[in-house]
């Protein structure tokens, strides 16, 4: 089977909840080996958070928190942006 394409992997998450959304962002971040991963501060609050060289967590908020709808489009534009 060959690979899903860009537009119809986020066409898919239309409808998903923005906690999915994050959980598969996070995923795709640890499988491309990112620094850093989407944390819920709060419920409907989100922020990114550095890890160390080993993918440990260091606690450090990279940028400002953000709310549902900045966390989406983050994921889409940043996360799963077309290479």
């Amino acid at each position: 089977m060959g690979e899903i394409p860009h537009t119809k992997r986020l066409q898919s998450m239309k409808t998903a909840t923005t906690w999915d959304i994050v959980c598969a962002a996070n995923q795709h971040l640890n499988a491309t080996k990112q620094n850093f991963f989407i944390n819920q501060f709060i419920p409907g609050c989100y922020e990114l958070i550095l890890c160390d060289a080993n993918g440990a967590t260091t606690r450090r908020r990279l940028g400002k928190r953000m709310d549902e709808a900045t966390v989406r489009d983050f994921v889409d534009q940043v996360v799963f942006a077309k290479a």
